[in-house]
């Protein structure tokens, strides 16, 4: 089934998620919501609010099938984190986002059932952050990467797909860098996601 609508149709369009990314990151690039107390049984000890922090991630595609394996498209990424923490009256709050976008290859193996596939991309864009304490800071971030996945069929025109991938991401500042400070993390992932063949 799989074959049949991945050689029939053209047009594909996907969005996942990761679950877990290293630094840039763990934080940035995942799904959740959380809360963090602390806690202590000490004579006098005032409990603070509790730490919460928000994560939101989504990776978008639009790809065109030129063969039964192989896909060509454009993908993004759209990303926002924040962490919010209160003690003795005092306030720090922490917000960062990301989006950027760039090219993908795809090529699927020959399969009855499941589909395994290789992907290859990378992409460029704009990260900034800010705090109580600081002002907002602009970096560019560039994202090359590769990927193994399974697609799964759902019908005749989707699959579930999971993928687990390898990517370098380079941020640095835009602006007042003339010494070209960079920082470059190497990161591993697990992605799950969705993709519609029309």
């Amino acid at each position: 089934m799989l074959q049949a609508q991945i050689s029939g149709e053209k047009l594909i369009l996907g969005v996942s998620s990761s679950l877990n990314v290293v630094n840039t990151g763990s934080n940035i690039m995942s799904l959740g919501l959380s809360s963090t107390n602390y806690k202590s049984n000490a004579s006098g000890y005032t409990e603070p609010d509790p730490e919460t922090s928000y994560s939101f991630n989504l990776l978008p595609k639009v790809g065109y099938m030129l063969t039964k394996n192989i896909a060509l498209g454009i993908n993004a990424n759209i990303a926002t984190y924040s962490y919010k923490r209160s003690y003795l009256g005092q306030k720090y709050n922490y917000k960062s986002s990301l989006i950027n976008a760039g090219p993908f290859a795809k090529f699927y193996f020959d399969s009855n059932k499941v589909f395994p596939y290789l992907e290859a991309g990378g992409s460029y864009g704009l990260f900034k952050e800010k705090s109580t304490s600081t002002p907002e800071y602009k970096n560019g971030i560039f994202k090359i990467g590769g990927e193994l996945g399974m697609a799964i069929s759902l019908g005749e025109k989707a699959t579930f797909d999971t993928l687990f991938g390898y990517n370098s991401i380079t941020v640095k500042d835009k602006e007042n860098n003339p010494n070209n400070e960079r920082v470059v993390i190497e990161t591993f992932e697990v992605k799950l996601g969705f993709t519609i063949f029309l």
